[in-house]
């Protein structure tokens, strides 16, 4: 199973996909504070495409973040002491209701 690679960048403002800029610019993007989240491949039960650093809400309102860690993507919570679920199969069951550079207020909702 193959999936699409494909990054986007926040620049502290909003979000450039990196399909819409050259390569080379990517560096000079990381040089100025520009930070990428790759696409998980993943899309959630309303098809909405799956990021690193989105914030996904479960089918019982809990609150997680999309990050990639050890190796797959997976779902974290608990600030204090991470912990981490695989994304994928459950990505089906969660719903992309920001990110958490756009939506930090809901940050406090991950536990």
């Amino acid at each position: 199973m193959s999936r699409e690679i494909k990054f986007r960048a926040w620049n502290g403002v909003d979000y450039v996909l990196t399909d819409e800029i050259e390569f080379q610019d990517i560096v000079s993007m990381q040089k100025k504070g520009f930070v990428f989240e790759q696409y998980t491949g993943l899309k959630d039960g309303n098809g909405k495409e799956i990021y690193e650093g989105d914030l996904l809400k479960d089918e019982n309102g809990r609150i997680r973040i999309a990050v990639f860690a050890y190796g797959a993507f997976k779902v974290m919570w608990n600030n204090d002491n991470p912990t981490q679920l695989n994304l994928y199969p459950l990505n089906k069951h969660w719903e992309v209701i920001g990110n958490i550079h756009e939506n930090p207020e809901l940050m406090e909702n991950v536990k």
